[in-house]
């Protein structure tokens, strides 16, 4: 998947740098995201089958539009724990 770059400071509009792709994870998961206006960080917490032994990580800006859009979609694929 191709990330959505800012055309001014080409660099991603959102970028997930932490987990990277294929980190194992325990509850609570710590994502971030580095964009034009700066570093975020979360605690995720997510609840999983028995049985599921991957998931994905997504960050998104939802559109002001209202209509449900979510834009400059970033997506890790994790392990868990």
């Amino acid at each position: 998947m191709a990330r959505e770059i800012d055309a001014d400071s080409r660099r991603p509009f959102i970028k997930i740098n932490h987990p990277a792709p294929g980190d194992v994870i325990r509850d609570p998961a710590q994502g971030g995201s580095n964009g034009v206006i700066g570093e975020f960080k979360a605690n995720l917490k997510f609840e999983r089958r028995h049985n599921q032994r991957i998931g994905v990580i997504e960050a998104f800006e939802e559109s002001a539009s209202g209509l449900g859009e979510d834009l400059h979609l970033d997506r890790v694929p994790i392990v868990f724990a």
